[in-house]
């Protein structure tokens, strides 16, 4: 994006605070030209599709929800933490919701990096919401170079009362995580951080009651009649004032 292509716009509304603060580094003298509104979640329609049926996993497991490319999302490194936490913890599996075109490679990583049928590929899910509200808690892990805008996976898991764990990349992980009030963050491209992330889970569940009770408080920040408001008041401010 140039500046004089800034410049001929009158507002640019994003997704997330994190992504104003990136466009106002790089364009400071057009930070009154942003704004932000976070997109909305039907909250009462992802609850609804808890009772459907889905796979079973009979051992306790995390989710990673995600598309399986190499571009902006890192599977590698969840399978790799995963792993990691699995020699302390063998009981536990790990399932893989998406579809890319590095399915068939992250299965490989998979068979050789923990040998057995623990890590588990669903392919692409209509309704992964049952997967996640079952989990102990849900994976997102992106790459540092493209980052996230406003990952609505990690506000999925938060309305189904599922702690979320995401890499710290810019813009939104933080930014929905409330910087780990609401949610675990590990270092980017870093299974070693994710693994250590995972033990956390496992060893303090008391702490992980206080996050998702600090991310349940905080989810009217997505809802629509939050988005509605917020779209009101920057109508009013950026056009009749």
């Amino acid at each position: 994006m140039s500046f004089n292509y800034c410049k001929r716009k009158p507002k640019f509304v994003s997704v997330s605070q994190g992504f104003v603060h990136e466009f106002i580094e790089k364009y400071p003298s057009a930070q009154h030209k942003i704004l932000y509104i976070y997109n909305p979640l039907n909250i009462e329609q992802i609850q609804s599709l808890l009772e459907q049926r889905t796979l079973h996993v009979d051992s306790p497991y995390f989710v990673a929800v995600q598309r399986l490319n190499a571009f902006d999302k890192d599977g590698s490194t969840v399978i790799r933490g995963f792993a990691l936490f699995k020699r302390k913890h063998p009981e536990y599996s790990l399932v893989v919701v998406g579809d890319g075109p590095q399915y068939e490679k992250f299965k490989r990583l998979a068979a050789s990096e923990v040998g057995d049928e623990s890590i588990i590929f669903t392919g692409q899910l209509n309704n992964p919401y049952p997967m996640i509200r079952s989990a102990q808690a849900l994976i997102l892990s992106s790459t540092l170079t493209v980052g996230e805008g406003l990952p609505t996976v990690l506000i999925e898991a938060q309305v189904l009362g599922v702690p979320a764990v995401s890499s710290d990349v810019p813009s939104g992980p933080a930014e929905i995580l409330m910087h780990g009030e609401a949610g675990y963050l590990f270092e980017a491209e870093n299974p070693e951080s994710l693994a250590q992330v995972l033990e956390d889970i496992e060893r303090h569940p008391e702490e992980r009651e206080k996050k998702i009770c600090k991310a349940t408080e905080n989810l009217v920040r997505f809802s629509p009649s939050e988005a509605i408001s917020r779209l009101e008041e920057i109508i009013e401010t950026a056009f009749y004032k």
